[in-house]
This record gives structure tokens, C-alpha cells and sequence, in this order.
């Protein structure tokens, strides 16, 4: 049966309507696809330059604060050393203070140390503030045995490095220097603690806490000779063998340029220094997956939405456009030629050089032109 005008048109335009769509969301599809590869692996890149910025500026601190400890521990220990002298000069002044362990408790007060001793040539505690020291000597202790030199030479001055004393088993710090007189030397006992509470600041557990990391990101150290994780952000880490993520020499080797592990079933994308950064310590930082690509995943689907929209509105236009400015236009020269085809002797059709003339059949074109590629002609 024959179709009508409007529904050979139709058709056509249902044709051509269904190749653009595959064509266009064809295209929208593999842009979307190749844009979710592309960010997938900026991502990525992304978390190992921001790694390596972290570890870079966690080594950096710690080689800033062994310069502080460093220090800090140099002129606490010439601190005792003067406390010795001064010590030593008092008693000298005073001889009585060496029987009074109540002048000895003042000195010590007066001089804000812990701990007074005063031995005898032959290197034994003969007064002090702890009389459970007295008769004590040089070789009665690893700590105190330190102080055997101070027999052989009457001109030196000792100042120990902290160590647990040998009467009390407290961290002490201990200088020793004899007095002017020579028949005796004193010794001061000093408690480092500020200087611990110093230590306690330059330690990785109080660097990493001023370090800015993403949700659900963690940053840890493993000391590569004991595959120990020493310190982490994530508490449950610490002391854990770094085998729990995986064969030490192969994380080594392929962390350092990332890599998915598993952590409580979950999974995760690691990242470890490539160099031993400080000491024996490498340091490593994880993230969750779904944390990583969560940016991705979100502008992938406004991405969608986006282009999704973007082609229903291009493909809408193109089909309108067709159907107003080909299809009808196609269907009108084939209707004309069918009247022609069906003998419809008295179908003319004429030509214009312009629409005005076109539309209302004035002015028609009478005899033969020459046409050229740049000349409109229109028909009526």
C-alpha cells in the first residue's frame, strides 16, 4: 500500500533520529569511559606526589629535630657540669656541709639538682643526700663504675649521659668534678625531665599528629630491619609486621610506586618511601579506594548527567533541523516527481533568482542559462 507524504517523512526521520543516537551516545560513551580511566590514574598520581611531599617533610623534621635533641642534650649536660663546679666551690668554702645531710639537701635545693654525693679518694660516697648511698663505691654498678676515671686523674671533669642510677634505678643525668682541695670529688644527680619532654615532642608518634592527611588516610614508619611498624596514625598498626600487607622485599619494590592491599577486608592503595628516609625507617601512607576515587566516581556521574542532557538536546535539534530542511524539502521534489512520472502534463516547474520571485511564481526564467558553482536558483 502506498504511504502517505507525512508518514514516508516520519519514517525518515525515525531513521535518521536512531543513528545519531548511536552515534552520539556512542561517542558520549567512550568519552565517559575514557575520562573515568584518565582520572582514575590522576588520582593515583596524585596521592604519590602528595606521599612523597609527606615523606619528604617528615624527614625533614626529623633531621631537624636530631639537631635539636642534639642540642638540647649538649647544654643539659654542660648545665651539669657547672652545677658540679658550683657544688664543688660551696663545699670547699663550707667543709661542714660534707657531714650535714641537711646542708647537702639545701645545696642541692639551692642548685635545683636531685641528687648530691661526695666521695673520697678512694671512691666511695662518704656523704650525700640519700644516705642509703653512703659506703657505696665506683665499683659497686655499671652507672656508677663510670666514675672509676676520676680515681686516675684528679683534673677531670665526667659528665655521664642519661642511665639509670645504681641505688635508685631512676633516669639520671650525673656530673662529677673534685674540689679544689683534691681529697674529694663531687657528684651531682640531675632528672632530665623537661629534656624528655623535649624528646617526646621530636618522637614520630608527635610529628605525625601535626601532619594533614585525607579521610580515611594514614601515614605509618617501618623499621626495615625488623619489618616492624614502629609508629602510624591508624593505632592498630603499630607493632605490626609489615607482612600483613604483604611479601616486605616485593612492598618494598612495588610500593614505592603504589599499590592496592587489603587491610579488614577492605581495600586499600599503599604507598612506601623508595628510600630508607631516616635511620632504618621507611614511610608509608594508605588510603581506602573508595576514598581515593570518590572525586572520580562523583564527577563521572555529573559527567553522565552532563553529556547525557547535552546529546538529548543535539540529537532533538538535528532531527528538527532535518525533518524542516531536508526531509520536507525531499518530499516535496519526490511528490513533484511523481506528478511528473504519472503524466501530469500540466505540472511546470520554474525557476527564480530569488525567493521572493520563488514564492509567488513571478519573474520566472525564461531562457537557457549558463550556471556557475557561486549562482542560487530556486524553484517554484
Amino acid at each position: 500500500y502506498a504511504l502517505s507524504k507525512k508518514a514516508r517523512g516520519s519514517i525518515v526521520n525515525k531513521i535518521l533520529r536512531n543513528r545519531l543516537f548511536i552515534v552520539i551516545f556512542g561517542f558520549v560513551a567512550f568519552s565517559v569511559a575514557l575520562n573515568f580511566v584518565l582520572q582514575r590514574f590522576i588520582a593515583r598520581d596524585n596521592f604519590l606526589e602528595s606521599s612523597r611531599a609527606i615523606f619528604s617533610e617528615v624527614t625533614h623534621m626529623l633531621h631537624t629535630n636530631d639537631e635539636v635533641i642534639a642540642t638540647v642534650k649538649r647544654n643539659f649536660k654542660e648545665n651539669c657540669r657547672l652545677r658540679a663546679r658550683i657544688a664543688a666551690a660551696l663545699i670547699e668554702n663550707d667543709r661542714s656541709i660534707i657531714e650535714s645531710q641537711a646542708k647537702l639537701i639545701e645545696l642541692a635545693d639551692l642548685l635545683k639538682v636531685d641528687e648530691v654525693h661526695i666521695f673520697d679518694e678512694s671512691g666511695t660516697i662518704i656523704g650525700g643526700t640519700i644516705p642509703r648511698a653512703y659506703g657505696m663505691t665506683v665499683f659497686d654498678g655499671e652507672q656508677i663504675g663510670l666514675f672509676k676515671d676520676m680515681l686516675h686523674r684528679k683534673d677531670v671533669e665526667l659528665v655521664q649521659d642519661f642511665a639509670a642510677s645504681t641505688g635508685q634505678g631512676k633516669v639520671m643525668q650525673y656530673a662529677a668534678v673534685w674540689m679544689p682541695c683534691k681529697e674529694h670529688f663531687v657528684q651531682i644527680g640531675r632528672s632530665p625531665r623537661w629534656v624528655m619532654e623535649v624528646l617526646k615532642d621530636t618522637e614520630l608518634p608527635k610529628i605525625f599528629e601535626d601532619i594533614v592527611l585525607d579521610v580515611d588516610a594514614y601515614i605509618f614508619a617501618v623499621d626495615v630491619t625488623t619489618n616492624k611498624i614502629v609508629a602510624s596514625t591508624k593505632k592498630v598498626l603499630e607493632n605490626k609486621d609489615i607482612s600483613y600487607f604483604g611479601t616486605p622485599s616485593d612492598l618494598y619494590k612495588e610500593a614505592s610506586k603504589g599499590m592496592k592491599v587489603a587491610h579488614n577486608n577492605e581495600e586499600y592503595y599503599l604507598v612506601i618511601s623508595s628510600d630508607v628516609l631516616h635511620g632504618n625507617l621507611k614511610l608509608g601512607k594508605l588510603i581506602k579506594t573508595s576514598n581515593l576515587y570518590k572525586d572520580v566516581n562523583k564527577d563521572t556521574v555529573i559527567l553522565i548527567f552532563y553529556l547525557g542532557l547535552a546529546a538529548i538536546v543535539v540529537i532533538g535539534a538535528i532531527s528538527r533541523y532535518l525533518k524542516y530542511y531536508v526531509i520536507d524539502d525531499i518530499e516535496a521534489v519526490n511528490g513533484d516527481l511523481k506528478e511528473i512520472t504519472n503524466g501530469n502534463l500540466n505540472f511546470v516547474v520554474t525557476y527564480h533568482t530569488n525567493t521572493n520571485d520563488a514564492i509567488s511564481g513571478a519573474s520566472p526564467i525564461a531562457a537557457p542559462q549558463i550556471v556557475n558553482t557561486t549562482s542560487i536558483y530556486y524553484y517554484s
